[in-house]
């Protein structure tokens, strides 16, 4: 199980299986961008199998889809 103190940091609101924490720890990726940077490669690390890099990649792709999301819904709200 991954240690609370790599949990708590800068990409602790990311929706990740207990099996994505523990590779992401072990290997020291605690940032967003240490995470994109890594995100073609997941697969190879110890802990992260193809499914696990297919769920990490999914939410990559969520979160950036949610800033987009909310400038829209603010330049389209009612004036």
């Amino acid at each position: 199980m991954a240690s609370m103190e790599c949990i708590t940091g800068p990409i602790h609101g990311l929706r990740l299986p207990r099996q994505a924490w523990a590779g992401l720890c072990k290997h020291g990726i605690t940032t967003l961008d240490q995470l994109e940077a890594m995100a073609d490669r997941l697969k190879r690390l110890e802990h992260i199998g193809p499914k696990t890099a297919r769920v990490v990649r999914k939410e990559l792709a969520r979160l950036a889809v949610l800033p987009a999301q909310a400038s829209s819904h603010q330049s389209t709200g009612p004036s």
